[in-house]
């Protein structure tokens, strides 16, 4: 990500941000943090539960336009569900060469 900047109105934005056809705005306080610390900083960050959210009616609307264009979403299955494995390993032979694995 590119480095924070400072814009007219006082607030951060991400110049990756000003490149975006919309950018979500979570409402987080300044330092994206409630819970303020005695001598400075804060903790209780608010972004992750304001924008998992919005993540997941992004998903919901990916694999919906996939179903409509009658195409299986390329998703992973859980190895505990029934044939999880066998879906795991075609997922990963159909994207080899572009899957990299950092451990």
């Amino acid at each position: 990500m590119s480095r924070a900047e400072e814009h007219d109105g006082g607030h951060r934005t991400l110049s990756a941000q000003r490149r975006a056809d919309a950018v979500p705005e979570h409402g987080a306080p300044y330092g994206d943090a409630l819970l303020p610390l005695e001598g400075g900083g804060a903790v209780c960050a608010v972004s992750p539960v304001t924008t998992a959210p919005l993540a997941q009616v992004l998903t919901a609307e990916v694999v919906r336009r996939f179903h409509q264009a009658g195409e299986v979403p390329p998703v992973h299955l859980l190895a505990n569900v029934p044939g999880g494995d066998a879906h795991h390993l075609a997922l990963e032979s159909r994207y080899a060469g572009r899957l990299r694995r950092t451990a």
